[in-house]
């Protein structure tokens, strides 16, 4: 194959063989390093490896068994090939389970070809990876072999937004088992493409690889006349007996590893405020470390010890608490935003991420996470908010929540401001935030160096000056929190005429959505309500000119709604802004309307109020 021929963007050929011994995957890379079609595409000749690598069984791993690399360059009309010598390769273990190896190809410069192949033989014969045909740069061709004994029966499922090619035959194969050998028959699965595009980068998308065409093999079973049977098909019931009866989750949570140390709780204190007291006390002794998990990383004992783990490590610790305070409290499993919908039609442990914490009172229903450090009770990050998550309450009894409108971003102002002959307008804004935007604005002001510099990013975003500022609930563990501060800004104005933005402040002054069209889904953060409601008073002698139109926008099923009034009032005018984002995922064909409510919300923060002023 004369890959020079193929001006490649990107090929990738990969084969996959299954054998009772495990699964050998060959995996050839090979990269035509255009600069101007990616601008960093220097980085394509580092290459990371992540694999499966239980250190404690050595009969549960999977072992990379070859790693080369080259580059090729055009070197005074002669191709020059370099190789990747023993040095440039590093391996590290990332957790108990998971390997990594980096490798860096020489020699890389524009117009370079790079080549890279491994292969690795993993013991989990029924685990085989998905195989991604697209990538973040054009593919000119892409390849998949994937060849199982006739012995293994596996569902080969194409998903994402384009179609690839496909074929399947019957050859024969040799294959060991127990010491020797043995003709059988095989499948022999072939999957390409041509001319796929890049998985570009969306705005509110949390990873496009979601989206991206691949490949699964999930296997049934294994039937091996006279020998085996084995049926892998898994159930939702079969993982959560299994969650419940690891060593790593479910035999730790009836354990309150903190029992000597359990806050006061008033014997009057309501659900939420015993949650709350729990939790703050338990945050205190225990930071997250921005990793998340399913199963526990370390022994409780060294997780306190450290003061820090994975949100997993803090949930497991939270629960024994919870229940030991007498409240009902269970893990929530789930695959997190960034790694793609949970496949529900096909249960699989390997699909779940990681768990947040239920609390169940009657009815009522409350959420935490150990990775929420700046939240509160129903307030976990985004990136949670999945709509398909289960309950686990015991090894027997499960079910399935939506969990994607549990944590709201709340934000309700109020500003009264004085409109000066001189164009000067002076005023104070009352805001009180909840949920997500009061865990952003926790966020920010606990990173930025000191209240001088919060303030100076307030200045730049609203372009204004701030006289004064107060806070309530900024450093607290709260449902909310207030903030208030004065401002002073100069409007613009020509000849009699005054310029007035009729928000004042900066709601929103460009769209994320600038696209004509798009495939991948909308991905919203959380659901989402803003109120902005803004009075100014005009001095003796202005009137006004001009003012914007009133607006309202709704899509046909009510998710998102837009309002703006603007009416003048005795000695003023008076403009309200409401706001609102009903649930967290947008089909590609909902991308019109969802573009026309952004549009028309920048169109309305881009409106202005012209005034006049009576002649001297």
């Amino acid at each position: 194959m004369c890959l020079a021929t193929f001006f490649l963007p990107k090929l990738t050929q990969k084969t996959a063989k299954t054998t009772p011994n495990g699964v050998k995957n060959v995996k050839l890379h090979s990269i035509y390093l255009d600069f101007n079609i990616e601008a960093q595409g220097k980085d394509w000749a580092n290459g990371t490896i992540l694999y499966r690598y239980n250190s404690g069984n050595p009969k549960g791993r999977e072992i990379l068994e070859s790693l080369k690399a080259a580059s090729f360059n055009l070197v005074d009309g002669k191709v020059v090939k370099t190789q990747m010598n023993k040095e440039m390769i590093f391996h590290e273990d990332i957790s108990k389970t998971t390997r990594r190896t980096k490798f860096t190809v020489p020699q890389v410069t524009e117009g370079s070809i790079i080549e890279y192949e491994y292969t690795t033989l993993n013991d989990y014969f029924y685990l085989v990876d998905d195989w991604e045909a697209q990538e973040s740069i054009p593919v000119k061709f892409t390849y998949y072999n994937f060849i199982a004994p006739e012995y293994f029966k596996f569902n080969l499922v194409e998903t994402g937004l384009h179609h690839l090619g496909s074929a399947h035959k019957q050859n024969r194969m040799t294959l060991s088992m127990r010491g020797g050998t043995m003709q059988c028959n095989c499948g022999d699965y072939n999957y390409y493409g041509y001319n796929l595009p890049e998985l570009r980068k969306e705005p509110f998308c949390f990873n496009p690889r979601n989206y991206g065409q691949k490949v699964a093999a999930e296997l049934r079973t294994v039937e091996i006349p006279g020998s085996t049977y084995k049926n892998f098909a898994t159930t939702w019931s079969d993982i959560d007996k299994t969650l419940m009866e690891s060593d790593d989750l479910g035999k730790m949570l009836n354990k309150n590893y903190l029992k000597d140390q359990m806050p006061a709780i008033p014997a009057d204190a309501t659900t939420e405020e015993k949650i709350a007291t729990i939790y703050k006390s338990l945050k205190a002794k225990v930071k997250w470390n921005k990793d998340y998990a399913l199963f526990a990383s370390e022994k409780a004992s060294t997780i306190l010890k450290n003061g820090s783990g994975k949100n997993s490590d803090i949930n497991i610790l939270l629960i024994g608490m919870l229940r030991d305070a007498g409240l009902n409290a269970y893990p929530v499993v789930l695959r997190t935003r960034d790694e793609g919908l949970l496949p529900f039609a096909s249960p699989t442990i390997q699909a779940l991420s990681t768990f947040v914490v239920a609390v169940k009172d009657g009815e009522k229903m409350f959420y935490l996470d150990g990775s929420a450090e700046d939240g509160y009770i129903n307030v976990i990050p985004s990136l949670l908010l999945a709509e398909k998550a289960r309950i686990i309450y015991d090894e027997k009894h499960a079910d399935w929540l939506d969990i994607s409108k549990v944590t709201n971003a709340s934000t309700i102002a109020y500003i009264n401001a004085s409109l000066q002959p001189d164009g000067t307008i002076t005023g104070t804004r009352s805001e009180k935030l909840g949920g997500l935007s009061a865990m952003g604005l926790r966020t920010h002001f606990k990173l930025a160096k000191d209240s001088t510099e919060f303030i100076k990013d307030i200045e730049k975003e609203d372009n204004m000056e701030i006289t004064s500022f107060t806070h309530e609930g900024m450093t607290d563990y709260a449902p909310s929190l207030k903030v208030n501060y004065g401002f002073t800004a100069q409007c613009e104005s020509a000849g009699d005429l005054i310029y007035v933005k009729p928000l004042i402040d900066n709601l929103m002054s460009t769209s994320p959505f600038t696209s004509d069209t798009r495939e991948m889904p909308i991905e919203m953060p959380s659901v989402a309500t803003t109120q902005v409601t803004c009075k100014i008073d005009l001095p003796e002698g202005v009137t006004i000119e001009e003012q914007p139109k009133n607006l309202m926008f709704k899509n046909p099923d009510g998710s998102l709604s837009f309002k703006f009034i603007c009416s003048p009032t005795p000695g003023g005018i008076t403009t309200t802004c409401t706001m609102s984002v009903g649930k967290t995922l947008f089909a590609p064909s909902d991308y019109e309307q969802v573009k026309a409510f952004f549009d028309e919300v920048v169109k309305a923060a881009s409106e202005i109020i012209v005034l006049k002023k009576a002649a001297q």
